[in-house]
């Protein structure tokens, strides 16, 4: 009888550790994806000049949304420039916002833009377009410029 319990602990432990690789292998594909789309968004504001970008980042219709992947574009103040999934927020600082954790993830995003490196990614929690539930998500920044910054994000528990 221990040798079974063993055995199906055994079992049980190698199971978790055997989903836990895999849930971070899709989590690495996941952030290369994000990373990969901000690239290109970056390459499309070399192409276009950083005002016809914005335009085409906000069409919630447009080649920069995929899917639950959509760019969003901020001031290093915090007023918010793109943001396709809730256009209402355009125009609105939201430096101070907190999300329901207590996080000012927009103070991060900033941070990451104003780095050394120009750049970095960011956990928060924010509201899923589908579900409407709040879900952790995790955000790839990238400086445009010394006034503003853009991203992309991808939820951490994936929802088709």
């Amino acid at each position: 009888m221990k040798k079974s319990l063993i055995g199906f602990v055994i079992l049980a432990v190698m199971s978790v550790v055997c989903f836990a690789e895999v849930d971070s292998k899709l989590m690495e594909q996941r952030k290369a994806e994000v990373k990969a789309f901000v690239d290109e968004a970056q390459a499309y504001i070399k192409k276009v000049g950083k005002d016809e970008a914005l335009k085409e980042f906000q069409k919630a219709d447009g080649k920069f949304v995929r899917g639950e992947l959509y760019l969003f574009v901020n001031t290093m103040k915090g007023i918010t420039l793109v943001q396709p999934m809730k256009p209402n927020l355009v125009g609105k600082d939201l430096s101070t916002m907190k999300d329901p954790n207590g996080k000012m993830f927009f103070a991060d995003f900033a941070k990451a833009a104003a780095s050394k490196e120009g750049k970095g990614w960011v956990e928060y929690v924010w509201q899923h377009p589908k579900t409407k539930d709040f879900q952790p998500k995790i955000s790839y920044i990238v400086a445009i410029d010394k006034d503003t910054y853009m991203g992309a994000g991808v939820y951490v528990n994936k929802i088709d």
